[in-house]
């Protein structure tokens, strides 16, 4: 399986906006078949703000506050001040 890295803000979505519809479909069924993890600056609540739960959860790995907290499939795994 591949592993891909993206980045939110200006990647996945405009800076600070919501995915759009037709790619928020798209990127699901592409982090189900593959392995997907964020990163981005925005905390948690932003970034599902963002992309969604849906997207969220899918992700394998999810590196909120630039890596400060890191989620696994939605859950906290690690957290830093």
């Amino acid at each position: 399986m591949n592993k891909f890295i993206f980045d939110v803000d200006g990647t996945l979505t405009p800076s600070r906006q919501e995915i759009d519809g037709d790619f928020a479909v798209y990127f699901s069924n592409f982090c189900i078949d593959n392995d997907v993890y964020l990163v981005t600056g925005s905390d948690k609540e932003k970034t599902v703000e963002q992309v969604g739960e849906e997207i969220y959860s899918l992700a394998k790995r999810v590196y909120n506050c630039s890596g400060s907290d890191v989620y696994k499939r939605g859950k906290n795994t690690f957290t830093t001040d």
